[in-house]
């Protein structure tokens, strides 16, 4: 609320070796990136399902909260390019 008198743009960094790299099944080791804590997890088909609907709905979200405000968010997947930063500004 405080950036409304301001043109601000939500860019958002994707990565989707974060969600979309998971085996079917395998014993993993995630490291949680608060507290550095590593543990092993257990993936299977439904829950890598899982947490692809989780990241799925959590960009739902993002897109949701920044439409409120006005704007689109921008979403950069894997690398910058310039060229997604040029047909964002054109589409506004």
């Amino acid at each position: 609320d405080a950036l409304l008198k301001h043109d601000v743009v939500p860019v958002v960094l994707w990565q989707r070796r974060e969600f979309d790299s998971f085996p079917d099944w395998g014993l993993l080791r995630l490291q949680d990136l608060e507290s550095g804590q590593i543990r092993p997890l257990l993936m299977r088909p439904a829950l890598k399902a899982k947490i692809r609907q989780a990241f799925a709905d959590r960009r739902q979200q993002l897109r949701h909260l920044f439409t409120r405000y006005g704007r689109q968010p921008l979403f950069l997947e894997e690398s910058f390019r310039a060229e997604q930063f040029t047909r964002y500004f054109y589409e506004q």
